[in-house]
This record gives C-alpha cells, structure tokens and sequence, in this order.
C-alpha cells in the first residue's frame, strides 16, 4: 500500500479532507486557511466522504486547478500559495490541494478581517478561532510562548522562591544553590524599569495562591468499570507542577494492581502498566499543554480496561500524530520545559513517544495509543479488564495474596477520621506506602530522596512527604539532625517504636 492510500484510508481529520467535487469558494478557502495555520494539509478533490476514489472529468481537470489558484489568491491574508497536482488512484484521476503550515500567521479571510477571519482545523472540521488560539498564532509566529509572558498584575512576593529553591535542590541534585540570578535566567522572573515581575511559568512552578487565573490542575479519577459515570475515587492536584507530576502519578499506582516479591527485607514491585511510562506521559502532559485555554486541565481517568491521560491544546506547532513516532519534537511551553530539563524531569528531547512505547513493550504491556480529540491530546494505555484493582504481596516462593503488610493500630485506616467508604481504598494505600518507608529505614538512615529512588520514583512526591511527616507525628521515625529540620543533609532512622514496628511487619512476610 503505498503513502497517499495509507492518507486515505486513516480518514479525515486534522490534516486531510475529501471532497467529491470542487467545494464552494468560501467552504474551500476556509479548509486553505484552517491548514495553514496548523500542521498543514492536504484537500483531495475527487474522493467521497468515505474515502472512496470517484475521480473527476477531464473538464473538471482543466478547469478547477484554476478555480482553486484565484479563489485562495482573492480571498487569503497574507497570500498563501496552494501546490495543486493531480494522482491517479484506483485508476481514476483526482486533484490534491496541499498547504504547508505558514510562515505569516495567523492567516484569514481578507473581508472579515483577524478578528473575526481566522480559521483553524478542529479534527476534521474549519473553526472560526477564538481571541486565545489568536493569540497562541502570533506567539507561534515570533517564537514566543504563553508561559514567557509577565503578569504585571503580580509581584515577585507572589512567588514562593524558597520552597523552589529547596524542591530544585531536591530534586535535581544540583550541588549549589539556585540563585535569584539562576530564577531570573529561567524566565521565571523579569525586570521592567526599576520592578520585577514574574512570568506565569513562575507562577505555574512557585506561585504561592493556587486560585490563580492559570490553568494548572491536574484532575484524578478512578471510575467504576469501563465508563465515566461512578466514581470510586477523585482528587485534584493543585500547587507546583512538577509536583502535581508525582501526585498524579502516585494516583494512578494507588489503583492498579502492584505485584511484589519480598527477597528477604527487599521487596520488588512491579505495575501492569510500567510507571516510567505513566511518569513520562504524565511530564509530557504537564509541559506541554496549552495553559492558555480557559476552564481546561489535565485529567487522568482509571477505568477497569484502560487509563487515558489528557492534555488540553492539539499537538504543538502543527505537528501531527504521524510527526511525533519520528522523533520530531516542538516545545509549546519553553519556560516550563528548560526548568524540567534542569530538574532531570526531561531526558531528551523527541524520544518521549517512542520511549513510552518501548517501556510498555519490555514491560510486556499492550502499547499505549495516541489520540487528538478537538482541541485535546489524549494518551491511552490498555489495561487486562480481568485484573482486580487490587495490590498483592508474594513470597519469593509461593503466592498467597493475603500475605501483604498490614499496619499496627495506630496506622490502620479504619483507626483515623478520613475511613469513610469512598477514601478507604486510598487509605489502605498510603498506610503501604507507609509501611514501605518503614522497612526501607531499618538497615539504614535515609533521606527523602533516597526514599524516593527506593521507592522507584525520580522525584520526591508531595505524598512521600506527608507519609514522612506522618511517620514522624506518631514517633516511629526521627530525623537524624533535628535541630535543623530542613538541612540538605537531613536523614530519618527509625525509633523504638518504629523498630517494633518493623518487627511485626517483617514477621508478618516472612
């Protein structure tokens, strides 16, 4: 099969359109426009709705190319110049009207003007473009990005700068600090005259108020079976986005099925679905969404047979679902990427795709499929609909199921406030995790982002920590320096207490 009926045969969508017989001038300058100001396209003229080749007549042949040139030529601001050629297919003869992506956007109709003239493509159909993706054209077209722009209704007290030069020492493992030099060089914060002010990609990774007019939440759910009508559990992360990172992700690993082996005091887990890959999904999702887009934010959804991420905003700078298995990669959010590569979120750019597929592939998990739904870009990863969302713990030889750790009294979800029926399943999760840190300290003092790597997270989790803080509340861990609580050189050991803990954990495995 060649490449023009693998075009054909995926439909029409944001890139490809069929017409039987030359469309109306303005129906038809629209879908020019539309392509322009996207990932480009091409418009096949002599091919149903269906994809089927009916061909066009010798007339037809002779006279629409010439249609085509005039109407595009009188009717597009700035002038965009069709490449029109003919194919034969099926042994019949069509036209292509192929658009490469502009250079001048936005592009429009000359008679409406740019507010009311620019279109673009929305799946398989034109949209007039609102006062946003107007915008999001111009930033395009001058190389800039939505997360660089200055919010000159804030000040850089908005910000809370130490909590981020703390979590950039955590997780990055720089050695030196981040300077107030190193947070201007990022773009996080800009001088204007004689005052600073910050960008929203500052306030996006150190904003202080959470009710800030950005789109930054990340929405959890675990629904009931295969549809999204009952709800088993849902959260809403908020705060810093790289946290909302491990958030999300320590959301999704609370309600798949975790598989362990217990090698002496060891335990090895695995997901059905390879946490990089969730991780990597989750990263690309949150660098690069369009956080433009009012009343939109990333969800993540966990049903029985799948668990779908989704982004706000279409691929960005016109690349197509075909560009990104090649390796090609445009960044949407330039402030908010460089942080994530500093922060070693970000390991090189253009093989996320590709290596979420080898990890789930390795992993002996079916592959993960790519979709644009509107103005949306969603990642889904098939899950076996015969797996229980329940963990289970095995000896190295013999499975028995109802052998995982359980918590003394005190850690028991039943024994705190919060065991009402909807969190008991997210409680008997954290009090793992819990459990996990507990035997991770009894050989050795180790520190949250030892802990973290332990854990086989890259980072260090907001839900790591409050397990820490809680350990800490009941007397089972202490720091090792507590007179200076948030030194770099903090470590945790266990207590008496946690020691005995840890017997009755152990006892209980073995």
């Amino acid at each position: 099969m060649n490449e023009l009926q693998k075009i054909i045969n995926s439909g029409e969508n944001r890139t490809v359109e069929f017409k039987q017989v030359l469309p109306r001038a303005d129906q038809l300058v629209k879908t020019v426009i539309g392509f322009a100001n996207g990932a480009g396209g091409k418009l096949f003229i002599g091919v149903s709705d269906t994809g089927e080749s009916i061909g066009l007549t010798e007339d037809q042949l002779f006279t629409y190319p010439d249609d085509i040139t005039n109407s595009v030529y009188d009717s597009c601001s700035p002038r965009i110049i069709p490449e029109i050629y003919t194919v034969s297919l099926d042994d019949r003869t069509i036209i292509i009207v192929e658009i490469h992506p502009g250079s001048s956007l936005p592009y429009h109709l000359t008679e409406q003007g740019r507010d009311s003239g620019v279109f673009v493509r929305v799946g398989a159909t034109n949209k007039v473009a609102t006062q946003q993706i107007i915008r999001e054209l111009e930033r395009r077209l001058h190389n800039t990005s939505y997360d660089a722009e200055v919010c000159r209704d804030l000040s850089v007290d908005d910000l809370d700068l130490k909590r981020l030069q703390s979590d950039f020492y955590t997780y990055s493992g720089e050695t030196k600090e981040l300077t107030r030099t190193d947070i201007k060089n990022f773009k996080l914060i800009v001088k204007e005259g004689n005052k600073e002010y910050p960008t929203v990609g500052g306030v996006l990774l150190a904003g202080k108020n959470e009710d800030y007019l950005f789109q930054s939440a990340i929405k959890c759910a675990r629904f009931k079976g295969t549809a999204s009508e009952i709800f088993l559990d849902r959260k809403e992360y908020r705060g810093p986005i790289y946290d909302q990172v491990e958030q999300a992700l320590l959301f999704i690993q609370n309600h798949l099925p975790l598989k362990g082996v217990i090698k002496g005091l060891q335990r090895e887990d695995s997901y059905e679905i390879p946490v990089e890959a969730l991780r990597e999904s989750i990263i690309n999702a949150v660098v690069h969404r369009d956080y433009s887009i009012d009343g939109a934010d990333i969800k993540v959804a966990v049903f029985d047979d799948m668990v779908e991420i989704t982004s706000p905003g279409v691929m960005p700078s016109g690349l197509t679902l075909e560009d990104i298995g090649s390796g090609r990669s445009e960044v949407r959010n330039k402030t908010i990427a460089r942080f994530f590569g500093k922060l070693g979120m970000i390991e090189q750019w253009g093989t996320g795709f590709n290596r979420i597929i080898k990890l789930c592939r390795d992993a002996g998990a079916a592959d993960p499929k790519f979709f644009e739904k509107g103005t949306f870009f969603q990642i889904v990863f098939p899950r076996d609909i015969n797996i229980q969302a329940e963990d289970f713990t095995v000896q190295e030889s013999e499975s028995r199921p109802e052998s995982r750790p359980e918590l003394r009294p005190e850690l028991r979800p039943e024994s705190r406030p919060e065991s009402r029926p909807e969190s008991r399943l997210e409680s008997r999760l954290e009090s793992r995790l819990a459990s996990l840190v507990v035997l991770m300290l009894e050989k050795d003092e180790l520190g949250k982002s030892q802990l973290a790597v332990e854990l086989g997270h890259k980072t260090v989790s907001g839900e790591l920590k409050k397990q820490i803080k809680r350990l800490l509340d009941l007397g089972l861990i202490e720091m090792t320096i507590p007179k200076k609580p948030n030194s770099r050189m903090q470590k945790y050991r266990l207590t008496a207490k946690g020691k005995e803990l840890h017997r009755q954990l152990n006892k209980i495995n073995k």
